[in-house]
């Protein structure tokens, strides 16, 4: 059975677009008469997700607003974080409403992939976590990644290493069995 959950992260300021999320969210700016984070939902959905919540903080109320609580067969829920707590207090601080798995999405990224890959590695390779990588050129110091001789994944040394991945804001998760 495929996990059906996904955490969208959507509590930041948006702090690069300063002139834009003054006065909305990332994830609420309009693309084509629609707010992004629909177009996320509807990709999301067509990969068989129907369990999303919405992780805001920074104007949560806009999100009540302009976001259904349905999508099609799919509910969506929205908790708000009363002191913005980052990615990992976010889902922390969601942590009663997950199940076993789930996938984390940035609410302001949009990658074109089979999510179902990422799923299928993480389960079929013992690991708790997946992260999916894209290449990139930037040369900024974003946190990067490089894989060694073992072909484990490892954080890039700047000086050393031209193959650049970076995570691409696409997560899945297994929670940890309680022995």
């Amino acid at each position: 059975m495929h996990t059906d959950q996904c955490l969208i992260l959507a509590g930041g300021y948006g702090s690069r677009l300063r002139k834009i999320t003054k006065k909305i969210p990332k994830p609420l700016i309009k693309i084509n008469k629609k707010p992004f984070i629909f177009y996320l939902i509807k990709n999301l959905y067509s990969q068989g997700i129907r369990n999303f919540i919405i992780l805001t903080h920074y104007k949560n109320n806009q999100f009540s607003k302009k976001i259904p609580r349905k999508y099609r067969d799919a509910t969506i829920q929205i908790i708000r974080e009363k002191k913005k707590l980052g990615t990992l207090g976010a889902i922390i601080n969601s942590k009663k409403k997950l199940n076993n798995s789930f996938f984390v999405v940035n609410g302001d990224s949009y990658l074109n992939f089979n999510i179902r890959d990422l799923e299928y590695n993480v389960l079929n390779n013992s690991f708790e976590i997946g992260v999916a990588l894209i290449k990139t050129n930037d040369n900024s110091e974003k946190l990067r990644y490089f894989f060694d001789k073992r072909n484990n994944l490892s954080e890039i040394d700047y000086s050393k290493n031209n193959k650049k991945l970076i995570c691409g804001g696409v997560y899945y998760l297994k929670k940890k069995k309680k022995n």
